[in-house]
């Protein structure tokens, strides 16, 4: 493998196929990368790949166009591992399927715009930098650590560090300046009589391609202008016509975040919509 590591100075540090007891067979499934400089290191341009004991890659990671590794260590742990867990949902934790890691062989490959810059493998695999293969049980188990002379064995475990990566803020989106307005969920006679309506408090139009309604747990998308002071009328979302409770119904961004959400209650009339009144609408 030719060696990129000084012109990329990114490489694993430490590795854990995980250990196991009564409770739990996956405690510490992780793996380390190092940094070396204090520069932040972008993101976008690197791929992680996993190859399963059978020699086949079966996983694969990557990160969003604006993240940064800040931090000299970036720890990233099993989604199913005791201690990662309340990372869900982050850049911190991986799923290379419901076990984990492989203890017994695997290979973890790190590339940067296309080209390799380091590999780790353990057991039968066999790679630049090839390793025993882990012990499952937790009084043998150790974890595998970087050292000038290559790696070594030792009890190790480290916390996911939540500021190694820096995300910018997202700008603020205009889909947050909408309201709820009005809405018609109890129709009279067909379903294509519900509608939502929207209302724009700014000075400013809003495009709605940028915009979704979020209604249990699944967007939907928007298309459109709506003008300053203006009011949009949105029908073919099909919501629940008289909810047994309160339903939520959100406007969120592209990426299905929500901005603003309001509950139509139990209750509603047939044929009779439903409005929301403010200072502004």
């Amino acid at each position: 493998m030719p060696n990129s590591y000084a012109s990329v100075p990114l490489r694993f540090y430490s590795l854990n196929a995980g250990y196991s007891d009564e409770y739990d067979s996956q405690y510490y499934d992780f793996f380390e990368l190092e940094k070396q400089g204090e520069e932040p290191l972008p993101l976008a341009p690197l791929k992680i790949y996993y190859t399963n004991s059978a020699g086949n890659r079966s996983g694969e990671i990557t990160f969003s166009q604006e993240a940064q590794l800040t931090d000299s260590r970036l720890v990233l742990g099993f989604s199913k591992s005791p201690q990662y867990e309340d990372f869900s949902g982050t850049p911190y934790v991986y799923y290379f399927g419901s076990a984990g890691l492989a203890s017994s062989a695997g290979m973890l490959e790190l590339y940067y715009d296309g080209a390799k810059i380091d590999e780790l493998c353990w057991g039968k695999i066999t790679c630049a930098n090839s390793i025993q293969k882990f012990a499952t049980k937790s009084e043998e188990n150790l974890s595998a650590i970087r050292t000038p002379d290559g790696f070594d064995f030792i009890k190790y475990y480290p916390s996911i560090r939540p500021d190694a990566i820096y995300i910018p803020p997202a700008p603020p989106s205009d889909c947050e300046q909408l309201r709820f307005s009005e809405i018609l969920s109890f129709y009279a006679d067909s379903p294509d009589e519900q509608f939502i309506e929207l209302y724009n408090p700014s000075d400013a139009s809003i495009d709605l391609n940028l915009c979704t309604f979020v209604y249990k747990k699944k967007s939907y998308s928007l298309a459109g202008t709506i003008s300053p002071r203006g009011y949009y009328l949105h029908r073919g979302l099909q919501i629940t016509k008289n909810p047994s409770t309160a339903t939520e119904i959100a406007i969120g961004d592209q990426s299905g975040q929500i901005l603003t959400s309001f509950k139509y209650p139990h209750g509603q009339r047939k044929g009779t919509s439903y409005a929301l009144f403010d200072d502004d609408n």
